[in-house]
């Protein structure tokens, strides 16, 4: 069958493809790596919660994302504060979800309320680079601050890079810093352990951590 096609038509048609490619050639957003840590601060109302939100990490790394999400949601509704983090996740990177920085903002910020050390961290990133707020530096700090206090290892660097950047060399808040860098590093934060070697002389032990040249 012969297609009459107008010249707009054509034009439009031409258009459409080239948003198709773009769409299938740009890369996708990937979650932000974040360190287990040994002391991060969870609630579980029960064994049933617990099930939930593996049984939404199985189909989560699966790819099943809406059905993860179900599974995240009802951990959520019984006090799982993981579960909560995710549903925040899914929403900033958009999986299986529309992305909305509001609503991750809006979940994060429902898990810091219970002292969610991740949530609290996930919530200073979003005031440093403005991901549904205005960039506020002093905002992200606070947030951070919070974190790293709850013993959150990428908090904790957060805290000590802005501490030892900002501050002159000496000062008892650059020395602070490079107190809480030390501290991340101990958990084998690697970012820390680099930086704590451009900025305290090299004197890092790092023996205790796999894949590190110890200093």
């Amino acid at each position: 069958m012969r297609l009459n096609l107008s010249g707009c038509d054509v034009k439009n048609f031409v258009y459409i493809g080239i948003g198709l490619l773009v769409m299938l050639l740009a890369p996708a957003r990937s979650l932000p790596a974040v360190e287990p840590d040994s002391n991060i601060l969870t609630v579980r109302g029960s064994d049933n919660v617990s099930s939930e939100f593996n049984l939404g990490m199985d189909l989560y790394q699966r790819g099943d994302y809406l059905k993860a999400l179900d599974h995240f949601r009802k951990a959520a509704d019984s006090g799982d504060l993981q579960a909560t983090v995710q549903i925040g996740l899914m929403y900033e990177f958009g999986r299986g979800v529309k992305e909305d920085y509001l609503e991750a903002l809006n979940w994060y910020t429902k898990a810091a309320e219970k002292g969610e050390p991740r949530a609290l961290y996930l919530i200073g990133h979003m005031y440093e680079y403005g991901e549904g707020v205005t960039i506020d530096p002093d905002e992200a700090f606070v947030w951070y601050l919070k974190s790293a206090q709850l013993g959150h290892s990428s908090a904790q660097y957060e805290v000590g890079k802005i501490m030892t950047r900002d501050n002159p060399k000496d000062t008892s808040s650059y020395l602070e810093g490079i107190k809480w860098l030390r501290v991340a590093a101990e958990q084998c934060h690697h970012k820390s352990i680099e930086l704590l070697r451009q900025v305290a002389d090299g004197k890092v032990d790092t023996s205790r951590c796999p894949g590190a040249q110890v200093n």
